[in-house]
């Protein structure tokens, strides 16, 4: 069996040259993308020069392997540009953002130890839902990246806002069904896009009951995405109250896709 020696001083540079010229993209590829993957390739490297006497074909094989966990997890993992950012809103208690701020950077169940009431909004990062009750009750409205600098565009009756509740962030398929009855009986309507009047996709607008499958969704008691919001995210409703409607009735429903 061939095996490197000491005494192949030529050899042994060309071997080196040729096994890091094969392995520098994907160092270069590592080190700025995906840092906790450089590991993989620099194992075999080290190998590689701290035995000279190892057996070439377990050197090519363990490049191989550690350069194979690399194409799993650059498939798996997103680039730096599509990471997460950090959620941010900012409520205050006059018009106009004015008086009183507070910035949140996730779910609160109660605004009023920080403020007495909410009259404008800045959303600087994410999509959230804010309420008008303690602990996520009451009436909800979706808001998303922007400014709103009265509660009319939030489509607000007055200027309570007492809790909120921010959407994850999601990059995937969207699809739901919807039901004529509870617990999932009668006519169903599936759909995977957003629906501007559900009278004339379903020719029902009576929805007992739900099951989201993926993503997150705003149901809308009005046609065309007016009047009361309903969050919904994944999982079985069985009926229309356990997404806090008062009545059946879903005029129009939209997908939550911007969240950036």
């Amino acid at each position: 069996m061939c095996r490197l020696v000491l005494g192949k001083e030529g050899l042994l540079q060309r071997y080196r040259d040729y096994c890091m010229l094969c392995l520098f993209p994907w160092i270069i590829l590592c080190y700025s993308c995906y840092p906790a993957e450089i590991l993989w390739i620099i194992l075999p490297l080290c190998y590689m020069y701290h035995d000279l006497n190892i057996n070439k074909a377990i050197i090519i094989t363990s490049c191989l392997f550690y350069a194979s966990k690399v194409l799993e997890a650059i498939k798996h993992r997103p680039m730096w540009k599509d990471t997460i950012c950090k959620m941010s809103i900012i409520f205050y208690e006059e018009e106009n953002f004015q008086g009183l701020s507070y910035e949140c950077g996730n779910d609160c169940p109660n605004l009023t130890s920080y403020l007495n009431r909410c009259n404008s909004i800045r959303v600087l990062n994410g999509c959230w839902m804010i309420y008008q009750r303690l602990n996520y009750m009451g009436s909800q409205y979706f808001i998303k990246r922007g400014e709103y600098s009265n509660l009319h565009e939030w489509i607000g009756f007055n200027g309570i806002i007492k809790s909120c509740l921010s959407i994850p962030q999601y990059k995937g398929s969207y699809r739901l069904r919807l039901y004529e009855r509870n617990n999932f009986g009668g006519k169903m309507l599936e759909a995977m896009n957003d629906c501007p009047s559900v009278i004339e996709c379903f020719k029902h607008n009576d929805i007992q009951s739900c099951y989201v499958f993926d993503g997150y969704w705003v149901f809308y008691e009005l046609p065309y995405y007016r009047g009361r919001q309903y969050y919904l995210r994944p999982g079985e409703y069985r009926r229309f109250t356990d997404w806090d409607a008062m009545n059946a009735r879903v005029g129009s429903f939209k997908q939550i896709t911007e969240f950036c």
